[in-house]
């Protein structure tokens, strides 16, 4: 699952880098997806709350343009899942 869920996340930088020029907004979610990589590689019980309230809070920020990135949506909602079961 781990491979899946970095795959996505790859696949999810390469399609917000397209909308870089849309502002500091994107340069946040990149920023947060290197984060939540960071735990995917090396989850840490301690770090678990943050990185779930990451991918919430991207999640609910991606409201009205959930149909420009699908990948990401779909990354961060098995990301929201994945966490579920983390310790």
């Amino acid at each position: 699952m781990t491979e899946e869920l970095k795959e996505g996340i790859k696949e999810s930088k390469k399609a917000l880098e397209g909308y870089r020029w849309f502002g500091s907004q994107v340069q946040e979610a990149l920023n947060a997806l290197d984060e939540i990589e960071r735990y995917v590689d090396d989850p840490n019980p301690e770090e678990k709350p943050r990185i779930a309230g990451i991918v919430k809070e991207a999640m609910a920020r991606l409201g009205p343009y959930k149909g420009f990135v699908p990948v990401l949506v779909d990354t961060l909602t098995k990301l929201d899942a994945w966490l579920e079961q983390q310790p």
